[in-house]
Formats: structure tokens, C-alpha cells, sequence
């Protein structure tokens, strides 16, 4: 969700919105990744017992491989290593069995059907490239972290706490030229409050307690700056957030502590870069023909247009 920037001027603060992306959220949960379908990280996969092209078992002499249960399993929750196996097993002789009525009935041929299988097809080839040029990523170097670290004390070596006081304003650009005036006079988280209520705004209030890698990431560097009892004033999807510090304190992270988050998030970083990259490019080479009624309003009218005499 992004919130865009709107002035600030509280308590000597000046605070720039920025999208609600955090550091702990890229590290942690590959949220582009899964926007573009690939998925990167590593996943705890059970060892497989025998060769992967050996047969599971059979349904009606079709053989169900293993390495389609260990794809499945990988997808499941983690346990027992022979349970999640057995479990996937299960689940696709349920499937087998579904699949060979549904051929017995003629539903492959059903345009639908055969939609839906190509489309399939296309994502799943899609997503095995991406994968690709993710593996081919090189890692970030000992180098590159450090410099990391050394550029972010907010999130590592002057890591701070952070209980936050989020109120969210609802209204248009009036509204949000009104709230950003009084907030430049207001001596008060309480005082803003009570003005609010005055003139009777829509707002809500929220109280939260973050750690710096939880905050967006255009937030953590601005309240980094700012004192305990400050505010910050961002803009919303509905009007103004007003963000004040009711308290925080100090938990910094070592920097032989911090290196493998600081590994994963600028190769996740990295990869996402790529796969935008290599989807891009191919894209910009290859033959693109739009066809009604897909065709640009230019491209419709130019047959008229040349028929005139």
C-alpha cells in the first residue's frame, strides 16, 4: 500500500511517505516474488527415498511418479517427512482418479478445458524461467553487506523500538491541507485529537509497537530522527496519517547478526531486479501484434483511413 508524501513540520520533524515495505518484509516474505510467479525461496523439501523417476503408485496401470510427490510435498505443511509424502500421495490418486473420468467423459476437448490446460502450461513454463534467472543471481558480497550495515544504523547498530500512535484521517486534499496546518501549530499528539473531534473528521486510532525492519521502509530513516513525543504527518489511500512516537527504545543488531537477514533481503532484492530485467527484455525483442479488439484506436482507424479515396 502506498502512501505518498505530504509535508511535516512537528516539533522540528520532516517525514516522507513512502510505500509499506519494510526490510523484514522483503527478507521475509517474498511478496514481488510471488507477484511474478516465481517462487524463490528455498523450501523445505523432504529427501527422497528412491530415484525420482520411480513410480509412486498406479492407478488403472498410470503410474503417478515420485517426483511429482515430492513436488506436492514440498507445498505442504512440514512434519514427518514420510507422513507429508503420504499425505501427497493421497491427494494426487484423489486427483488420478478425477482426471481419468473427466478424459473418459471427453471434457479435454472442451474448449474451456483446453483453455485452461494452455493457459497452465504457459505459467508454469513462465515461472520455471524466472526461477532460472533467479538461480543465476550471484550473491551479495562481504562487501556489499557491510556497506549495507554501515549505511542503515536505523535498522541495525542504532536499531530502535518504536510505540507508535497511528491515526488515520480520512477526507480529501481540503482535509489533508488542514490536518498538515494544524499539525505545524499543535504542541500535542492530544492536542491534534481534540481538534479533530472539533471538527469532526472521520479518523481512527491505532496503537502499535514496531521494530525498526517492521516499519516501511521510507518511514524507519525519518523516525530514526525523531524524539520520543514527535510526529510525523504521511499521506494515505483515504487522507493524512499522523504517526507519533509515544516511546521507544534502543535494541541494536551486531553486524555478524544482522549479515544473513542483510544476504537474503539484497538477493531477494537482486533476483526480483532480474526477473523485472529479463522480462523486460524479451518482451522489448520480441514481434507484438495487437488484434481487435485489443488494437490501439490508431491501428483500427488506419484500414478506414486508406480506404478513402
Amino acid at each position: 500500500m502506498h502512501r505518498q508524501a505530504a509535508a511535516l513540520c512537528f516539533n522540528g520533524a520532516f517525514v516522507l511517505g513512502r510505500p509499506r515495505m519494510s526490510f523484514a518484509s522483503i527478507s521475509f516474505r517474498p511478496l514481488l516474488l510471488a507477484a511474478l510467479g516465481a517462487s524463490l525461496l528455498c523450501a523445505c523439501k523432504p529427501e527422497p527415498a528412491r530415484p525420482a523417476s520411480s513410480p509412486a503408485a498406479r492407478v488403472d496401470g498410470k503410474a503417478i511418479g515420485l517426483d511429482q510427490v515430492e513436488l506436492l510435498a514440498a507445498n505442504l505443511p512440514t512434519g514427518d517427512a514420510d507422513a507429508v509424502r503420504r499425505v501427497a500421495l493421497e491427494r494426487l490418486l484423489g486427483e488420478e482418479v478425477l482426471r481419468h473420468e473427466a478424459e473418459r467423459r471427453g471434457l479435454a476437448d472442451d474448449p474451456k478445458v483446453r483453455a485452461r490446460l494452455v493457459a497452465a502450461e504457459r505459467q508454469v513454463l513462465a515461472s520455471a524461467y524466472l526461477d532460472q534467472v533467479a538461480a543465476a543471481t550471484p550473491k551479495p558480497t562481504a562487501t556489499e553487506i557491510h556497506y549495507y550495515y554501515a549505511q542503515h544504523p536505523e535498522l541495525f547498530a542504532e536499531r530502535r523500538i518504536y510505540a507508535l500512535r497511528e491515526i488515520d484521517v480520512e477526507g480529501g486534499d481540503q482535509v489533508a491541507q488542514a490536518v498538515q496546518d494544524k499539525t505545524a501549530k499543535a504542541k500535542s499528539v492530544a492536542e491534534l485529537l481534540e481538534w479533530l473531534r472539533t471538527v469532526r473528521v472521520p479518523f481512527s486510532v491505532k496503537d502499535t509497537t514496531l521494530a525498526a525492519e517492521f516499519l516501511p521502509l521510507g518511514w524507519v530513516g525519518a523516525l530514526h530522527a525523531l524524539k520520543d513525543g514527535q510526529v510525523a504527518l504521511v499521506r494515505g489511500e483515504r487522507g493524512v496519517v499522523l504517526l507519533g512516537i509515544a516511546g521507544s527504545r534502543s535494541e541494536p543488531i551486531s553486524e555478524e547478526a544482522a549479515t544473513p537477514r542483510i544476504e537474503q533481503f539484497l538477493l531477494q532484492q537482486r533476483r526480483a531486479e532480474a526477473m523485472q530485467k529479463a522480462g523486460a527484455d524479451l518482451r522489448a525483442h520480441a514481434t507484438i501484434e495487437y488484434l481487435p479488439p485489443f488494437a490501439p484506436p490508431a491501428t483500427r482507424a488506419a484500414p478506414a483511413a486508406a480506404a478513402k479515396p
